[in-house]
């Protein structure tokens, strides 16, 4: 069996050999793409003869075919066929692409997602940004929703130089188109869980107890559940939940599309880290992580933080650790303050 580098040369080298005659004089090549947080997908672009643009398949699905043990032949089928039902919509694309370049027809459709500045240096010289913490806010061009997800395009450095405008005002934009495209949404999780049974189930008051605002999990996203934990950044949303719940607020980063938010008399902020971090091991894909840190919202001073110094981990192990220490010291004089009651009573 061949490995995936060894696959992406055979697709390349026999692909042309499966597309119909139309394609027959297309310019195949392989090439890379680099996504979030540093996942990099593999994939083949087919240019038609005269074509300004040209469709790019990732490889990995069909190799994971392959490997599981499709004939070849009919994996390069499935990939010609893929290529074909991009390729015969040219005159959609290409007005797609002239559409882009003209700043006036697509600026009411620039709107933001956020990544992890560390985790996403590389990709970020490529784009236009706005650091906010460990954060950072890109930019893209969103032409709709599907079942499968949102058609967008990220917005590069080189074509904000093409519009001639500058990254404040591709942010001024974003930051008003997003929430009129993708309006932001705040549900307790007991909302959450009703809405994914699609109905009230009669044990609904076991499975989500009512509880008081100051109580409740709070998930903050977006109307498409894509992307929508850029709505953190909208400080009019978390001060109206910090008004709702009666105190300040932590941010908890569960994932690119959600953030959950709590009390900030809810727990110790070092416990909330550790959550976040074992849920991004263990449930949320690498693509899709968006931090290991834990926010502070300070509604007196309506501002979003960073809680610093990884939530204290170190400090907080090393209390439990002095706990653990002092209870057994005290078990220890208990001991042998009992040994000598015991010698006084003998005597």
């Amino acid at each position: 069996m061949l490995n995936f580098e060894e696959f992406q040369v055979h697709v390349s080298s026999t692909l042309a050999w499966h597309l119909p005659d139309n394609l027959k004089d297309a310019k195949i090549a392989l090439n890379e793409v680099k996504k979030n947080n540093g996942l990099v997908l593999h994939g083949i672009t087919v240019c038609p003869k005269d074509s300004i643009v040209a469709p790019n398949i990732y490889l990995e699905r069909y190799y994971d075919d392959y490997a599981s043990g499709r004939a070849m032949d009919a994996v390069l089928d499935d990939i010609a066929r893929s290529v074909s039902g991009h390729v015969n919509t040219p005159d959609k694309v290409t007005e797609l692409v002239r559409e882009i370049s003209d700043f006036e027809t697509v600026k009411g459709k620039i709107i933001m997602s956020v990544c992890n500045t560390e985790w996403n240096k590389e990709f970020l010289e490529n784009v236009p940004h706005t650091e906010r913490e460990d954060l950072s806010l890109v930019y893209r061009l969103h032409f709709g929703n599907t079942e499968d997800g949102q058609q967008s395009a990220l917005i590069h450095n080189h074509l904000m130089e093409d519009w001639g405008v500058t990254k404040e005002q591709i942010h001024e934009l974003a930051m008003k188109n997003t929430r009129e495209i993708l309006p932001p949404t705040v549900q307790t999780m007991g909302e959450v869980i009703k809405s994914m049974f699609g109905y009230i189930p009669d044990d609904i008051d076991l499975m989500v107890p009512d509880m008081p605002p100051d109580q409740q999990i709070y998930v903050i996203s977006n109307t498409s559940y894509i992307n929508g934990a850029v709505s953190m950044f909208y400080e009019d949303v978390l001060a109206d939940l910090s008004k709702q719940v009666g105190t300040n607020l932590y941010i908890l980063p569960s994932s690119t599309h959600e953030v959950i938010a709590v009390s900030a008399n809810m727990g110790n902020p070092a416990v909330f880290a550790g959550m976040v971090r074992e849920v991004n091991t263990r449930d949320v894909s690498p693509q899709e992580q968006l931090s290991n840190h834990v926010y502070y919202y300070d509604a007196g001073a309506r501002m979003l933080q960073i809680v610093k110094g990884d939530f204290g981990l170190e400090e907080t192990q090393k209390q439990e650790e002095e706990k653990s220490q002092n209870a057994a010291d005290s078990q220890k004089r208990e001991e042998r303050m009992s040994s000598r009651r015991r010698r006084d009573m003998q005597r």
